[in-house]
């Protein structure tokens, strides 16, 4: 059975997530939404923007996608203090990933560690938009987080032309292929340890970076 985490209530005292049904805790969470100003955090990864905006400063924008002609296409929310806007990403940690994230040592014999996490933001109609979003989206900071356990654990804001130059290098190689397969799915990949120029760490769960370890 997996760890469960408790939280001091002010006034309940400790609770953790067995003193409720995940109807109540759904409930709990959708109602939140609502207080926030959000008609359905459930809706997509908006809870999930609101999230990283929490831990970055950020005010996220009430429509789920921003679309294309929209004053704010292709971002997830706007810096109140510069005004620039954001494009939030996000990937999902599974156990295993954290043998790469915290590189431990795969063969004890010879030392030799798990290769470096590699993180990835997938830009969906990028392609389908070239026009429109090869310059829409390098006027926006771009940040990629990874979740656990449905929380945000580390965020990365990703140089603005190392993303840009990666969706427009894959853009062309699609176009060149025949625009063969979907337009969807073009990626940024960095990889942690070797790409550190590319990228800046914005916030860090020092409690579960220190906790895995």
């Amino acid at each position: 059975m997996t760890s469960i985490t408790t939280l001091e209530h002010t006034t309940l005292g400790n609770i953790s997530a067995s003193d409720f049904t995940l109807s109540q805790l759904s409930l709990l969470l959708f109602e939140k939404g609502l207080l926030l100003g959000f008609d359905n955090v459930f809706d997509k990864t908006k809870i999930r923007e609101i999230m990283v905006a929490e831990k970055l400063g950020h005010e996220v924008h009430s429509t789920v996608i921003a679309g294309k002609g929209t004053i704010n296409y292709g971002s997830d929310a706007t810096d109140p203090v510069t005004g620039k806007k954001a494009e939030y990403k996000s990937q999902t940690l599974k156990s295993k990933d954290l043998r790469n994230l915290f590189q431990e040592i795969r063969y004890p014999k010879s030392g030799k560690r798990f290769a470096p996490l590699k993180i990835r933001g997938v830009y969906n109609g990028f392609n389908s938009n070239y026009e429109s979003a090869s310059v829409e989206y390098g006027k926006v900071d771009h940040y990629f987080s990874l979740f656990w356990r449905e929380n945000p654990v580390a965020i990365y804001q990703i140089d603005t032309d190392y993303v840009m130059n990666s969706l427009i290098d894959n853009y062309n190689h699609w176009d060149s292929n025949g625009r063969q397969g979907t337009s969807n799915c073009n990626s940024v990949d960095l990889q942690l340890e070797t790409d550190k120029d590319y990228y800046t760490v914005k916030y860090i769960d020092e409690r579960f970076f220190n906790e895995k370890k």
